[in-house]
């Protein structure tokens, strides 16, 4: 049975997801900065990074639900940046 709580409860866990991918992507757009690596995945880290945000905070003030602000994730675009994102470790 779902309750209120629960869908709050997976609200907060999606949100907490959201964070941290934001905080391994930052790290990953501020290695590639340092290193002087190709400019076109630098930009679409940090923009990936900055739309997680933005999607964590409609997601925190119920303008969003949790299935909707994983599915970000699971975008072909967003999934080949959370990949190299890991590939280099972060």
């Amino acid at each position: 049975m779902i309750t209120t709580e629960t869908i709050g409860n997976t609200s907060e866990q999606a949100a907490s997801v959201l964070e941290k991918w934001v905080n391994r992507l930052n790290a990953f757009v501020y290695s590639l900065q340092k290193k002087k690596k190709k400019p076109l995945i630098i930009y679409e880290a940090k923009a990936l990074a900055d739309l997680l945000w933005e999607i964590r905070h409609e997601l925190l003030t119920d303008q969003r639900n949790a299935e909707s602000a994983m599915g970000i994730l699971h975008t072909p675009q967003g999934r080949a940046i959370l990949d190299a994102c890991v590939k280099a470790g972060y």
